[in-house]
């Protein structure tokens, strides 16, 4: 089987792209990253359907941790 288990769609900041994707992998969860600026980047690739956010950003780090 060479279907992936994941896809990840860069940048995060896409969100109208990040629904397109959603609507061709078939299902499969999607992870959002790179350019990610602040946390509207993190939520609007959540509230489009990604899973998750991976980002190197650490003040991004410390606000989701608190």
């Amino acid at each position: 089987d060479t279907s992936p288990d994941f896809v990840e769609v860069m940048p995060a900041g896409l969100t109208k792209m990040i629904e397109y994707v959603m609507d061709e992998i078939n299902g499969r969860p999607l992870i959002a990253s790179g350019l990610i600026v602040d946390m509207s980047y993190v939520t609007g690739a959540l509230s489009a359907g990604a899973v998750a956010v991976s980002t190197t950003n650490t003040a991004i780090w410390k606000e989701l941790d608190r």
